[in-house]
């Protein structure tokens, strides 16, 4: 078992413990005194348990890689590597060679494009011919944590061409029948989605002078764009985007996605748990979540915050996220889903997979480009950076799919 595996076994006997204690009638002190040291053991083993959550992929990087054959064989590709010889050969406009080829070819992409994967943020050091260290640490901007992934969206890298996602919607059921009776045909119901490339750009200017006095400005700026990219993509999941003069670059996130289950709190009720356990409790269908650790809630951060800042049993000291989280319900926040009111009118996105991917989908097209001008500004001493990336988003299934909202 994992680190993460057996603190969830840990809080939930903790937790069924205290439900015991919690059922009787009167206590003795020294139940009391037992419930008091597992109120306290719970909240430890919930720290611990969000380290681990955290600190999951590198406790899997660490147990083993598990890559076939041909995929360390990729990864060693991937280490030889070198993003400078993209931005050289798209300042030169030409397509790239050597290793920097292969990795395209891999990818089934053409010399003059850029594999998106590449700018990953990384941290150099720059030293000078005297080797005086200069520039230790550039540090990045900060961006929203990305939280779709965590909510059940599925990730999806395609290659060139619209990208078709289908569903069984629905159909029949086993009947028991006696010998040589027939059966009737059952209805079934599939659909199709389609995806459509849609563009994303980012794009920054810098003169040759900040280029000078700033070692490493362009790869930063190129980690930025990354970054800014993946950023853009995350909210557009949850709240949509429809900045662009045609409607057939829009994206309609899950918040407004038709067909999702719709609940709604008063503003009342967002502070009283059993009316907000009830809530997130009868999205349970004993199909895709039949328990409240299946439903993978992102909360706005507004929501949360009220949460943690809510007494809900001030004789125990405890705040409303934690008596809810003692109930067994989870979630994580993101910024910028919440509608601005105070305490935010979008409260939550629940997602229901029931171990099912692809109920909600971001095809991301991989051949992403990456354009290092050098001329058109050149009369003012400007250089141009332009990142360019092909994805859509869409619900196949909504059932899969619930929110929370806050009503007056």
């Amino acid at each position: 078992m994992t680190v993460k595996q057996k603190l969830e076994l840990k809080l939930s006997e903790q937790r069924q413990k205290l439900n015991e204690l919690a059922g009787l009638d009167k206590l003795t002190e020294e139940q009391l005194a037992e419930m008091r040291a597992l109120q306290s053991e719970h909240a430890a083993t919930e720290v611990q348990f969000r380290a681990a959550v955290a600190a999951e992929p590198a406790e899997i990087r660490l147990s083993g890689d598990g890559l076939t054959a041909e995929q360390r064989a990729r990864a060693e590709l991937r280490s030889r590597v070198s993003l400078g010889r993209y931005v050289q050969a798209a300042a030169g406009s030409r397509g790239v060679d050597g290793a920097e080829l292969e990795f395209c070819q891999s990818l089934n992409m053409t010399s003059d494009q850029l594999p998106l994967e590449l700018l990953a943020p990384e941290m150099r050091a720059t030293t000078d011919a005297s080797n005086v260290e200069r520039n230790r640490r550039w540090i990045d901007r900060l961006f929203a944590e990305s939280q779709a992934r965590y909510a059940g969206v599925s990730f999806d890298s395609v290659p060139a061409g619209e990208a078709t996602y289908t569903v069984t919607s629905a159909g029949g059921s086993a009947v028991q029948r006696a010998k040589t009776e027939a059966v009737t045909d059952s209805t079934w119901t599939i659909g199709t989605t389609t995806l459509k490339p849609k563009r994303l750009t980012v794009t920054y200017s810098y003169s040759v002078e900040d280029a000078a006095r700033l070692p490493g400005l362009s790869d930063a700026l190129a980690r930025d764009m990354r970054a800014a990219l993946s950023e853009s993509m995350d909210a557009a999941v949850f709240n949509g985007d429809t900045g662009a003069t045609g409607t057939d670059a829009d994206i309609t996130g899950l918040f407004d996605v038709s067909g999702t289950t719709a609940k709604t709190l008063t503003q009342a009720n967002k502070v009283k748990w059993p009316e907000t356990v009830q809530t997130f409790a009868s999205l349970l269908d004993g199909k895709a979540a039949g328990r409240l650790e299946d439903l993978r809630c992102v909360f706005s951060v507004p929501y949360n915050a009220l949460l943690v800042g809510t007494s809900a049993n001030a004789n125990l000291n405890e705040s409303l996220a934690q008596v809810m989280r003692g109930n067994g319900l989870q979630w994580r926040s993101r910024a910028d889903i919440d509608d601005g009111t105070a305490n935010g009118d979008k409260l939550a996105i629940v997602g229901l997979s029931g171990g099912i991917g692809g109920t909600a989908v971001a095809a991301v097209w991989s051949n992403a480009t990456l354009v290092r001008d050098i001329y058109t500004g050149a009369k003012k001493g400007e250089v141009s950076l332009t990142l360019t990336s092909l994805w859509d988003f869409a619900v196949p299934r909504a059932s899969n799919w619930a929110k929370v909202s806050a009503v007056a």
